[in-house]
């Protein structure tokens, strides 16, 4: 969190730079396809002084730092439920969203925005969003690897808002956790049981998950909330 909150600003703003993308802001409208491939075409753009060598990142190197960076900050921002954070994520990814919803980008995008809503207190706007981008995962192209963390990411936020509407599909979504079977998941799934039980008032039953997302927390540190 520490780095992040050092360095994410800059980071976003170098990629823009480097991309040819204007500076971004919550407050930007995203561009028109043909604006933003025009921009494209023209990156990299180098600072003053420098030139293009074989070792010059070219533009979907560029584009897949910036999708990185701006998932991971998002996720960062999200254990501090800072909103304005998340929003400065939102709107780096903001003229992806030109290259349509079955492009990696604009996923990236409609991923961070999600997850910026999860504190707005729209539930079933959020719910509905985050079931529309699980159907979409399996048909844009992905590294296997990221699928899954997306795929994981969205199963978990999907539990935290049926738990929060005491919806019985919360026990499911920590089934599929659970299956998963990485400690990290684990720690997901007993997390999603601890608020399971907290919002139905069964006391001792979250206490005891609790204290096994605490236990985890200890073997592992805190960055594990970052992992989705």
């Amino acid at each position: 969190p520490l780095l992040a909150s050092r360095y994410g600003d800059e980071t976003i703003q170098r990629l823009e730079r480097a991309l040819g993308l204007p500076p971004s802001s919550e407050g930007n409208a995203a561009l028109e396809l043909e604006g933003l491939l025009c921009v494209l075409r023209r990156a990299p753009v180098l600072e003053a002084g420098e030139t293009k060598t074989a070792e010059t990142p070219d533009v979907v190197k560029l584009v897949s730092w910036l999708i990185g960076a701006a998932v991971s900050l998002t996720a960062v921002a999200s254990t501090f439920i800072d909103h304005v954070a998340e929003g400065k994520c939102v709107a780096a990814l903001r003229p992806f969203t030109a290259l349509g919803p079955s492009h990696p980008a604009c996923l990236a995008h409609d991923y961070c925005r999600l997850i910026q809503m999860m504190a707005e207190d729209r539930l079933s706007e959020t719910h509905a969003g985050w079931m529309h981008l699980l159907g979409r995962l399996d048909a844009v192209g992905l590294p296997q690897n990221l699928r899954q963390r997306l795929h994981r990411g969205a199963v978990y936020a999907l539990g935290v808002l049926e738990c929060q509407r005491d919806d019985s599909a919360v026990l499911a979504r920590i089934q599929y956790l659970e299956k998963m079977g990485r400690p990290h998941d684990i720690a997901f799934a007993n997390q999603l049981r601890f608020l399971h039980h907290g919002f139905r008032g069964e006391a001792e039953l979250a206490q005891r998950c609790r204290d096994r997302v605490e236990e985890h927390a200890v073997q592992y540190g805190s960055a594990w909330q970052v992992e989705i």
